[in-house]
């Protein structure tokens, strides 16, 4: 929820630095568990699908709040 009040008015340095998170978040899953890699759909929905880039957003929406 914070992420999405701090980055309101710039989702695209929002989408970059989430994706740097899932990148780092990536490398440690391999790190840890070799025996188990992590799911790419899983961390995708995790770090990155909650970014709403076009279209309205409703009123609960984070990133709608002003």
């Amino acid at each position: 929820m914070l992420l999405g009040i701090e980055y309101r008015r710039d989702l695209a340095a929002l989408g970059v630095y989430m994706a740097q998170q899932l990148q780092a978040a990536t490398d440690d899953l391999r790190r840890l568990d070799t025996s188990n890699p992590p799911q790419p759909n899983a961390l995708y929905e995790r770090f990155l699908s909650w970014i709403r880039t076009k279209g309205p957003m409703g009123p609960d929406h984070p990133m709608a709040q002003d």
